[in-house]
């Protein structure tokens, strides 16, 4: 086995790993999201079902940008631009987090508030899992470790 084919597996599998830490929270975000919205609906709660479709809007947003940054830089045979695809995506995660803490606060005191919160909570911390993976990617090669 030569030291290029070695070195070509290592990239692989180390843009597999990036693949699957960015992808991870985003399907988290877009599922309990999907969950939320369907509850909503199902017990009248349509007035929280545009503020979660927007978050869904919002994960998906972030996972066509994922998936065509790491596709373009796969097509071409060049690094993905890390710094630029972290620092595209801080945004749209705390606009996600903005949107968790309004359906939160139009939740209310209600009686099914518990649910709509625990699933929340998923979302958020999904967002916020992949902003400080962003943060990291953001900063750049030259960044200190954090």
């Amino acid at each position: 086995m030569t030291q290029t084919s070695s070195d070509d597996r290592d990239r692989a599998a180390a843009a597999s790993r990036l693949r699957h830490d960015l992808i991870t929270p985003v399907n988290h975000i877009l599922g309990f999201t999907e969950l939320l919205i369907e509850e909503a609906a199902e017990r009248d709660r349509g007035h929280l079902v545009g503020r979660l479709d927007a978050v869904r809007g919002l994960g998906k947003e972030i996972l066509e940008g994922i998936d065509h940054a790491l596709a373009l830089a796969s097509e071409h045979g060049l690094p993905a631009d890390l710094a630029g695809l972290g620092q595209s995506l801080i945004a749209p995660c705390g606009a996600i987090i903005e949107s968790c803490d309004e359906v939160e606060d139009a939740v209310g005191q209600a009686p099914d508030r518990a649910f709509f919160l625990g699933d929340l909570a998923k979302v958020r911390d999904a967002a916020a899992r992949l902003a400080v993976i962003a943060g990291r990617l953001g900063a750049g090669p030259d960044a200190p470790p954090g």
